[in-house]
């Protein structure tokens, strides 16, 4: 068996200092699974409301009408419930990274 402090000192050597590697921006569109009842800066509820395409270009880009809307000037969030009593799924609006098209 591996000692604890082997192991702790071979995880801290795998570290980078790169800002790039340790930025952890979520894509736009990712979905999360959260325990609380708010949504936090740049995510929203997937509770199916309806957004404006003109505020959210990116976005509407990725998911199109795909969950509603009339794809001129709205289009709709997912709509998604819980798997378990208390936690609600979220998505990434805005603040995200736009996914690489390859």
């Amino acid at each position: 068996m591996v000692s604890s402090a082997r192991t702790r000192a071979a995880f801290r050597g795998s570290r980078t200092s790169s800002a790039a590697a340790i930025n952890m921006e979520p894509l736009l569109g990712s979905l999360l699974l959260v325990p609380y009842n708010f949504a936090p800066a740049g995510w929203a509820f997937c509770d199916g409301a309806l957004q404006q395409i003109n505020s959210n270009n990116a976005l509407f880009a990725l998911i199109g009408t795909t969950f509603g809307g009339d794809g001129k000037t709205t289009f709709g969030l997912p709509k998604m419930k819980g798997p378990v009593e208390g936690t609600k799924w979220i998505i990434c609006v805005t603040n995200g990274v736009f996914p690489n098209h390859a």
